[in-house]
């Protein structure tokens, strides 16, 4: 028994120990630019956990067979030793595949390998003899370097104990094989990247804003068999019309020339003060536009309460778009709405794809390109969703999450609660260096699911959260507003998503989508209501073009103050889209294949025209 679980144990440090050589051979073998040595020691750190969770993958089947072996008398050894050759073939080649294709892609090997193997012939021209040679000059040494690591560990094992484990008596078996079988769900918790509410993804990794160095850190093994699970010819869904139609149509919704989405607007467009403020965006976490008055939410008033005043309060001050709606249902996709101006979509999210979210236009890399300083901070897990990926990727500097706090500040199932971060987000605008201004981020969480919260004002847990969750912003805004920070500041206040509850709203129902939107802050010139249809992607042009800065590379966000720009909104569920114009709303269920509540021929073209884009603007990403 002592032997199985040494030799199982030393079979997992093994991999773990060739997954992080891996790491500076990858850098050597790509020079990665300006990398100095703590960069090296940082890539190694970082990657790690990925490298911890796919060498378990490795130990199931020595695991099984030792359990079997006590039982059925068979050369294990010799069936481990043809087993770990054959894993580090495949890792090898893997690997120094890897190498050599990322000087012509710039990202980690993936399931677009197997889209170019189709046509293998084909593939093969595109191969040249310095290609060969750069990966034989990698797989070579490395195989090496496992294949006689491996032989020397094996060695020592055997070396280390003589003992024929076919000896054992029936009792001493079945403990053994007792013993090993709880080692499974040890496996399976290490597979998944520990027990938090985030599973092992590539985002994990990442850890600073130079894609490069975050790169260097994924395990290459690891992020093949990651997309493949969520490898999708996403070109050919949503294919409703000719590509010349689609094109023509989706010019008449979103012009493309920049010169029409910046010009042609109100003397609005220019709400702000000063055309360099700090921006500071809070997002609200499941905040439903019906609970609030300011937008009009019908259930402003609740169990004969105010839900929001403190939002209400603020509103009178502000900016409030009455009329605005998320693009979908979920926070993943909120978040990509409000940070890249990028549709969501019905049956994917384009988060979990790093090499896809890190080719898209963002608030954070237009303002850094204007000077600004950008950070991200969440009191959950950006490990979550791969969040941790798509922010540093979208070009936040620093990303704080809950593992910034000690353990007694997080009081609920997803971390830190709004008030503590809320304290913590005030502390830290100040901490800023003052000679550049800043782009804070800043996702709350208390009004998630299970809306476990301090106060007690409503008997509604999810309107309670909420109501919580408002008064921790009207602390915030209130204290910002005593000091010189305010007069410097517009705050973007606004939901990832809204929420079915209280009671039940339906997918098809535009309540399902209504939510928040308010710019407030002392760079405000006046307090105005807009109550033209709008989404989340529309926040980035909006605030663009009031900064004088170019908007023409988010090519789903319309400025709303643009006087020529389309009224109309639009909305993702589960595989269909829902359309809303002043000629009412249209939902169009893809399972079924027809509308299914609001047919209007336009709004359904209009709807189809902008999923098929954007499906067709993924796949070439």
């Amino acid at each position: 028994m002592k032997k199985q679980i040494i030799t199982l144990l030393s079979l997992y440090a093994f991999w773990i120990l060739m997954f992080l050589v891996q790491k500076p051979l990858f850098m050597l073998f790509n020079r990665v630019e300006g990398a100095v040595f703590a960069d090296w020691i940082d890539v190694i750190t970082h990657g790690f956990i990925l490298d911890f969770c796919f060498a378990a993958y490795f130990l199931f089947i020595p695991l099984l067979l030792s359990i079997v072996n006590n039982f059925i008398a068979f050369n294990i050894k010799k069936f481990l030793y043809f087993y770990n050759v054959i894993l580090a073939v495949a890792v090898t080649i893997i690997f120094s595949v890897d190498c050599v294709l990322y000087n012509y892609w710039g990202f980690r090997i993936d399931a677009t390998l197997f889209f170019y193997l189709r046509d293998f012939s084909e593939s093969l021209n595109s191969v040249t003899f310095n290609d060969v040679l750069k990966f034989l000059l990698i797989a070579l040494p490395y195989f090496l370097i496992v294949f006689f690591t491996y032989k020397y560990m094996a060695k020592r094992l055997e070396n280390g104990n003589k003992e024929s484990e076919r000896n054992k008596g029936m009792l001493q078996k079945i403990l053994s094989s007792l013993l090993l079988v709880v080692f499974i769900p040890v496996l399976i918790v290490c597979t998944r990247g520990g027990l938090s509410t985030a599973t092992a993804n590539v985002g994990m990794v990442y850890y600073c804003d130079n894609q490069k160095l975050n790169l260097a850190a994924v395990n290459p093994a690891f992020n093949l068999v990651y997309s493949l699970t969520k490898n999708e010819d996403f070109g050919s869904k949503y294919q409703f019309y000719d590509e010349e139609f689609c094109k023509r149509e989706f010019l008449k919704l979103l012009p493309q020339d920049d010169t029409v989405k910046s010009n042609n607007v109100k003397a609005d467009s220019t709400f702000l003060k000063q055309n360099r403020p700090n921006i500071l965006v809070i997002i609200l976490e499941s905040f439903s536009g019906r609970l609030i008055g300011a937008v009009n939410g019908r259930l402003a008033t609740y169990e004969g309460k105010e839900v929001t005043p403190n939002l209400n309060n603020i509103a009178e001050h502000s900016i409030v778009f009455t009329q605005a709606y998320s693009n979908g249902m979920r926070t993943d996709r909120g978040i990509v709405s409000i940070l890249t101006g990028f549709l969501a979509q019905p049956d994917m999210s384009v988060i979990k794809y790093p090499e896809k979210t890190a080719t898209l236009p963002s608030f954070a890399k237009s303002l850094n390109k204007a000077g600004y300083y950008s950070e991200m901070i969440y009191g959950g897990d950006v490990n979550f969703a791969n969040m941790r990926s798509f922010f540093f990727g979208s070009g936040y500097k620093n990303v704080v999450d809950y593992k910034d706090f000690p353990a007694k500040d997080k009081l609920s199932k997803w971390g830190v609660d709004d008030a503590k971060m809320f304290s913590y987000l005030k502390k830290r605008l100040f901490e800023y260096d003052k000679s550049k201004p800043f782009f804070t981020t800043f996702l709350t969480l208390s009004s998630h699911e299970p809306f476990d919260v301090s106060m007690h004002k409503f008997e509604d847990k999810y309107v309670n959260s909420v109501a919580y969750t408002d008064s921790c912003i009207g602390s915030f805004i209130s204290s910002l507003k005593q000091t010189p920070l305010w007069n410097n500041t517009l705050v973007v206040l606004v939901a990832d998503h809204a929420s079915k509850l209280p009671g039940n709203t339906q997918p098809q129902d535009i309540d399902y989508y209504h939510i928040p939107v308010i710019f407030t802050g002392g760079v405000i010139k006046r307090p105005l209501k807009v109550e033209r249809l709008m989404n989340q992607t529309d926040i980035p042009a909006t605030v663009l073009v009031a900064m004088n800065l170019p908007t023409n590379e988010f090519i789903y966000s319309r400025n709303i103050f643009d006087a020529e720009s389309l009224n109309y909104a639009f909305f993702v569920y589960t595989n269909g889209f829902g359309f809303l114009d002043d000629s009412g709303v249209t939902f169009w269920d893809n399972d079924a294949g027809k509308c299914v509540y609001g047919a209007d021929e336009q709004r359904e073209m209009k709807g189809k025209v902008l999923l098929q884009t954007l499906y067709k603007d993924i796949s070439k990403r």
